[in-house]
């Protein structure tokens, strides 16, 4: 799996945690590997201009108004710049095949 972090203001869901690797173990999995995602803050960005210069297609493709498909990638974009890292976590079943 990858997430991210995002700072929230106390109260507001989805509560954030400074290691995820014991939300996974409860669930019988053993955590193989658990790192930063290396320069994923450009490739995000990248990724969210890349769709916004293209929102009008997808609007077109999911039979959307173009204004709302630009304003949620345009706030997508904007998180972005809120997250102090994305990770990535590989698990498995104990016994499991690679």
């Amino acid at each position: 799996m990858t997430s991210w972090d995002l700072p929230l203001p106390a109260g507001q869901p989805p509560p954030q945690v400074a290691d995820h690797r014991p939300l996974v173990e409860p669930a019988g999995l053993q955590v193989s590997s658990y790192e930063d995602s290396e320069d994923w803050h450009t490739r995000c960005v990248l990724f969210a201009d890349f769709l916004l210069e293209h929102a009008g297609d997808l609007a077109r493709e999911a039979g959307a108004p173009v204004e709302g498909v630009r304003a949620g990638i345009s706030e997508m974009r904007a998180t972005i710049d809120c997250m102090p890292r994305r990770f990535i976590l590989i698990a498995q079943r104990p016994g499991s095949p690679d």
